[in-house]
Parts: C-alpha cells; structure tokens; sequence
C-alpha cells in the first residue's frame, strides 16, 4: 500500500488506546488546533480495531487480545476491575513499557508490507514488528479494521473495511 510508504524513515512511539481502539503513533510531534483547543501529536497516526500485536523477533511485546487481561497485580475475578479503565489491563501495562523504552530507542520504520485482504506489516529497525490482521467478514455493514492518515492534514484518510479500501 503506496499510502503507508510515508512511514519509511519514521519513529515509531508505540501507542494508546481507547476502549478496543489502538492508535499507533509515528513521526515528529507538532501542535494541531482541534475542537478542544491546541494538542500535541505525532505526525502520523494508524487508528487499528481489529487483531494486531507488536513483536520482536519471536518475542510478542504486546497484543490486542492484552486488553481483555487484568494487569500484573489486579484480580481478574474482581467485578471492581473494568477493563475499559486506562491503566487496568495488561495492554496498559506493556504498551506503556513499550512507550518508555521507544522513548530510548529508536525504532525506525524499514518497510510496510500488505497482503489482499488488508492485513500489514510495518518493519522497524529493532528489530521490530508491528503486524495487523483484519479479521471480520461483515460486508453489508462493515465495519472499519484500520485507518492512516496525517494529523493536522486535510488530506483524506486511508480506510480498510471487510468491504475493502476506501479513502474517506
């Protein structure tokens, strides 16, 4: 995917996450007027909601499925731990590992490779891999795997549902 070539070359930050929604970060930061005001973000962004995972060599670092594990020192049969809270799951706590030692390496991007049917891999040096795979079929009302786009641009973004590409 030409769109994503744009990465070679870039930092790679790591991530965060709202609800099941990954946000990959890479690029410089800069400060972009938005509705709630001024902010800081990296240059570009890849929105995920479907199946990834970050790994080094035949290490997974971390994965979307972490987001449904209570973190290290919470009980996962306690009904007071809400997995949707920033911090309670063990997707918090090894992104947020991930984040601190990206903040002291530099994992920079190699290559993007895509397959037909959506899924990615983005190369890093490391090395590193971030790998996504589309995973729903639902074409009637489908639903969006990732998106790639620019912050601050008005450029469209780049789209992936189960019905296929679609720049918005």
């Amino acid at each position: 995917i030409r769109k994503l070539s744009v990465l070679r070359g870039e930092r790679f930050y790591g991530g965060h996450r709202a609800l099941s929604l990954a946000t990959m970060s890479f690029g410089p930061t800069h400060v972009v007027q938005g509705h709630r005001g001024p902010r800081e973000l990296h240059r570009f962004v890849l929105h995920i909601d479907c199946p990834w995972r970050l790994r080094r060599g035949e290490t997974l670092l971390v994965g979307s499925q972490d987001r449904y594990a209570a973190a290290r020192g919470l009980d996962p049969d306690d009904p007071a731990v809400d997995v949707d809270s920033p911090g309670a799951t063990r997707w918090d706590e090894r992104m947020g590992e991930f984040r601190t030692e990206a903040e002291r390496t530099e994992y920079v991007v190699e290559g993007v490779d895509a397959d037909e049917v959506g899924g990615l891999a983005i190369r890093m040096r490391g090395p590193l891999l971030l790998e996504v795979f589309p995973a729903g079929t639902a074409r009637e009302r489908p639903c969006e795997h990732w998106r790639f786009f620019e912050t601050g641009s008005e450029a469209r973004h780049f789209v992936v549902t189960a019905a296929g590409l679609n720049p918005e």
